[in-house]
């Protein structure tokens, strides 16, 4: 692998050694860390240790090249030990793995200051070798987050959430290669109420199962058969099958439970009809859009069931169609009804 076939825009924090400039002593400065991001830790926390005095350039040209032989040792087990060298879009590809594998470990330190110690103190192919420990130890935790998500499951005939739960991670972690692949990211046909989003590789699918898992824990609060029945209502009013329909369970779930405990209905129900929906539109129908939105977050608060964080989250993100919907007295258009058919 020539050293040109890397995309050198993948590593501008390490600039030439400036022999001038490190002969003057420079004053360190403060970190700015707005300037480094998770999703590219390791480059843009370099370029603050450079540009902060934190890491010399004669240091930086160091660390450029134990980056290069990190790659190095992604490219022998690419190859099976059998080249050192591969196309340019191959080495860029594994030099994003490298580098997704060296922030997992740095980003585990939890502080900036420490990061840059430890990138000062190894070699860059020991940092690597110590990010794809941190990644297994990842997918081990994934796999746990799974099984939780699995004991705790929703019945239904939704065959995009059976898939995910019963396939979809473990085919995933069966061909992750953390050595060459640590950045890629699996697709999931079923989505959650809160998308997970700015994440990659294992962590993404993490996040997934524990997103998953909150969702269950609320889900498993209620009789499998009301929510099955919830979610055929959702299926016959949208036109949707019901293997096949693209809808979050916990989203109808979490949004018919928060208005049945606001209507005072009997715990557990998850039962509404064009009455119920009239009715809190009626009750609310002198309410901005705003109060609606406050006294649904009030609501909830007298819902204990699953996880309050992730359910507090979660509602943020229904809140603005449900109070439109309210404040426009079109509630009914867009809850599960049941008609009594």
């Amino acid at each position: 692998m020539d050293k040109k076939d890397i995309d050198s825009t993948k590593l501008s924090a390490v600039n030439a050694p400036n022999a001038k400039n490190d002969k003057k002593k420079r004053k360190k400065m403060r970190l700015n860390r707005k300037k480094i991001k998770y999703h590219n830790y390791t480059i843009t926390l370099l370029d603050e240790a450079l540009r902060c005095g934190y890491i010399t350039e004669i240091e930086g040209s160091r660390i450029k090249a134990g980056i290069t032989d990190a790659l190095e040792e992604a490219v022998k087990t690419y190859t099976g030990n059998e080249s050192t060298s591969v196309i340019k879009e191959t080495a860029n590809s594994l030099l994003k793995s490298v580098l997704f594998a060296i922030d997992a470990y740095l980003l585990g330190i939890n502080d900036d200051r420490k990061a840059i110690d430890a990138i000062k103190a190894n070699k860059m192919p020991r940092l690597y070798n110590l990010g794809m420990k941190q990644l297994k130890l990842l997918c081990y935790e994934t796999l746990s987050l799974l099984a939780k998500a699995r004991s705790n499951r929703i019945v239904t005939p939704n065959e995009a959430y059976k898939k995910l739960i019963d396939s979809d991670v473990t085919d995933f972690l069966k061909t992750y290669n953390i050595a060459t692949n640590a950045h890629v990211t699996g697709v999931f046909d079923y989505k959650t109420a809160l998308p997970v989003k700015n994440y990659r590789g294992i962590y993404c699918i993490k996040m997934t199962m524990y997103y998953l898992y909150c969702e269950n824990s609320f889900c498993s609060s209620f009789d499998p058969q009301e929510i099955n029945r919830l979610y055929q209502r959702w299926c016959d009013q949208n036109n949707e099958e019901y293997g096949k329909a693209k809808v979050s369970i916990f989203t109808i779930t979490y949004a018919t439970a928060l208005l049945c405990d606001y209507l005072k209905k009997e715990h557990g129900t998850l039962t509404l009809t064009y009455d119920d929906c009239d009715l809190v539109c009626r009750i609310m129908e002198d309410f901005t859009i705003a109060e609606i939105a406050g006294i649904l977050r009030t609501t909830s608060s007298h819902m204990v069931d699953g996880d309050a964080e992730y359910n507090s989250k979660a509602l943020e993100k229904m809140i603005p169609r449900l109070a439109r919907a309210i404040a426009s007295g079109q509630l009914s258009s867009i809850m599960p009804i049941d008609t009594g058919d």
